[in-house]
């Protein structure tokens, strides 16, 4: 209750201060730490380092995580795919409680499939991660794959699947992302909890785009899906999917017509464009990176 009364208090002041009541709550805890929350100050507050210093006891069970699975701190990076196996696992409990989730109400869930259009123009398919875990293994940089209620398992020997099997403790799931030396993902609420540790993004099929996703973190890349025209049959300019943002709101691109209305399919990032993001973004966090590489 002391993050949503900040980002009340401050949301004007913030990046964002005009998004949504929930979100106003995400950012207060992203910029606040636990020993200046209830600062009056918006100067100290936003200059926070980390809003969530984890606990000795916390400290020794991702000890005893990284000793069994052979980890370091910052010495791999985290990433999360996404499918629908999520929201149609909510979907269903909602069903079973005999009530429906706000969010399911908005996003128009098909009843039969639990399926919804601006989830699956925001889907980033589990394959397109393996080519830059390979190139990053053989610099020495590990991969972990994070998230729950995923579909498929990880066929890649040099990812560890922590999400499909392994789950351990709850605060693993906290504390891998915290550790990690970035997070790759597609705008999901996985951004936040790497923004609350400030740790590095490389958000992936960001859409629509820009909206939420501006101002960036610092350290941190963003690549937005390629928005196909079909008319036209070429793809959207960065400057005419930035206007987007100006003529519809984003709940918009919750509804099955918009995307009929524009014309528009978005195009998922392949697999060469993030492993050569994430080769990136490694090399920028080491110091090495050029652009002519």
């Amino acid at each position: 209750s002391v993050f949503f009364k900040l980002g009340m208090m401050y949301q004007k002041s913030l990046p964002g201060g005009n998004d949504s009541i929930a979100s106003w709550g995400v950012k207060g805890f992203s910029i606040s730490t636990m020993e200046n929350i209830l600062s009056n100050d918006l100067t100290i507050l936003t200059n926070s380092c980390v809003s969530m210093p984890l606990l000795k006891f916390e400290e020794e069970i991702a000890d005893k995580f990284y000793a069994k699975y052979n980890l370091k701190r910052k010495e791999y990076f985290c990433f999360r795919d996404r499918d629908n196996s999520y929201m149609l696992k909510k979907y269903d409990q909602s069903h079973e409680l005999k009530k429906r989730n706000r969010s399911f109400v908005i996003r128009e869930y098909n009843e039969n499939k639990g399926n919804n259009i601006l989830d699956r123009a925001r889907n980033t398919s589990l394959n397109v991660f393996y080519k830059g875990s390979d190139m990053l293994a053989k610099r020495g940089v590990k991969s972990v794959r994070v998230g729950a209620s995923s579909s498929l398992k990880c066929s890649s020997d040099v990812i560890l699947d922590y999400s499909f099997s392994i789950r351990d403790n709850d605060i693993i799931d906290i504390l891998l992302v915290a550790n990690s030396k970035f997070l790759v993902a597609p705008p999901t609420g996985d951004g936040n909890l790497g923004m609350a540790f400030n740790v590095p993004l490389f958000i992936i099929n960001v859409f629509p785009w820009p909206y939420i996703n501006i101002p960036f973190m610092e350290h941190s890349m963003y690549i937005p899906k390629k928005i196909w025209l079909k008319k036209e049959k070429r793809f959207m300019k960065i400057s005419e999917m930035a206007l987007l943002e100006k003529k519809h709101k984003r709940n918009e691109f919750s509804k099955e017509n918009i995307f009929q209305d524009l014309g528009i399919e978005p195009i998922e990032n392949t697999e060469d464009e993030i492993a050569y993001g994430i080769s990136e973004m490694n090399d920028r966090l080491d110091g090495i990176w050029n652009i002519d590489r």
